[in-house]
């Protein structure tokens, strides 16, 4: 005969989670590149609408309520693109981020 054990709630939701997990990182790959895209365009409005189309990196990642790695990330992304420019300000050390021609007619 098969001893029967107990186990606690916990524990099987532990279970439900490992399962669970390879199907979490499918959704997060598929939904990354979106978030991503819409990051950026906010990022291009936000510099739109700034005053001489310049923010600072921090500043434009406070205003988007977007962390300051993923902001830097997306914004060198943009940048490769051409449609930002990312100048250090030699002043204060942190980085300026600016709206190019290209980046305004996309808009």
């Amino acid at each position: 005969m098969k001893e029967s054990k107990s186990y606690s709630l916990s524990h099987y939701f532990d279970l439900l989670k490992r399962k669970e997990q390879p199907l979490i990182r499918q959704v997060r790959e598929i939904s990354r590149p979106r978030e991503e895209f819409s990051t950026g365009l906010n990022i291009l409005k936000a510099l739109k609408t700034s005053d001489n189309q310049r923010l600072t990196l921090m500043g434009l990642s406070r205003a988007l309520g977007v962390k300051i790695g993923a902001c830097q990330e997306i914004a060198d992304r943009l940048q490769e693109e051409g449609l930002i420019d990312i100048e250090a300000d030699q002043h204060t050390g942190n980085d300026n981020i600016l709206l190019t021609q290209k980046g305004i007619e996309l808009l």
